[in-house]
């Protein structure tokens, strides 16, 4: 189905799994509660779910990361390192 859509659109390189491809990925986040969601026209549903961004990677680097999922834990990052810090 992704690859017929995107040889429609003239784009097969997107959607591309092969080994050595760029990785495009979105990690979401599914929440249940009462939301206020907004329409085009700025009206507001309440929702029970909605879907949350928790990172975004591009051509394999993160470039969003709501919650630091990709970062080093402070316990074990390694503080004095850089060119802040005095030798």
């Amino acid at each position: 189905m992704v690859h017929e859509a995107l040889t429609e659109i003239r784009r097969p390189e997107l959607g591309n799994l092969d080994v050595g491809a760029e990785a495009d990925v979105a990690v979401l986040r599914v929440e249940k509660g009462a939301f206020g969601l907004l329409d085009s026209a700025q009206a507001r549903l309440t929702g029970t779910t909605r879907i949350i961004t928790e990172m975004t990677l591009r051509k394999g680097a993160v470039v969003y990361d709501l919650n630091g999922l990709g970062s080093e834990d402070w316990q074990r990052f390694s503080y004095r390192k850089g060119p802040f810090f005095k030798k």
